[in-house]
């Protein structure tokens, strides 16, 4: 079962490592890779990437928080607020081999995916169907021009990727992501 979460902030994709709790909720955590939306490639390869690194187990975090949210602090901003206000969140989902994607609605300084209004993928789709859904969904959502029909995109640049998965797996005040939805 995959659980993987993107966040879309003015024309940055964040695509942070969601680790999973023992007995409990997923939570946001590092690395975190920045790809430009307009990069079709290097958006690719930053999904495929984060996804083969699964959901890594963790152990329930201590109640001490540390000052910066991990993608406030990513994006070059103070507080998680601010990195909310301008930011859309996607969730993807896989279970059974099937993959769904959830537009994230805002609720109480987060995000609750959209149940109403799911993307399911056709039975056999692979993660690199998968990886180009989400990219034309955001790429759509950004008010970019429809990708390439060979699937070519614009020029590629440089993906960034920030931090470290963490030893101490503080985790961030506001951070977190959705719960299992089962």
């Amino acid at each position: 079962m995959l659980s993987q979460i993107c966040f879309l902030r003015r024309t940055i994709v964040y695509i942070p490592t969601l680790s999973q709790i023992e007995n409990g909720p997923h939570w946001i955590s590092e690395p975190i890779a920045l790809v430009s939306v307009s990069e079709t490639a290097p958006l690719k390869q930053a999904f495929e990437s984060t996804i083969a690194r699964g959901n890594p187990l963790i152990k329930p975090p201590p109640r001490y928080h540390e000052k910066e949210p991990l993608l406030a602090k990513a994006a070059g901003l103070k507080t998680w607020s601010t990195f909310l206000r301008g930011a859309s969140c996607w969730e993807i989902y896989e279970h059974d081999g099937m993959y769904r994607i959830m537009k994230g609605m805002r609720r109480r300084g987060g995000w609750v995916p959209d149940t109403q209004n799911v993307i399911k993928l056709r039975p056999g789709s692979t993660i690199g169907d998968l990886c180009d859904r989400m990219i034309a969904i955001l790429q759509a959502y950004a008010g970019l021009a429809d990708p390439a029909p060979d699937g070519a995109g614009p020029a590629i640049g440089p993906t960034r990727i920030v931090g470290k998965i963490p030893k101490n797996w503080n985790v961030l005040r506001g951070e977190t992501a959705i719960s299992d939805i089962k």
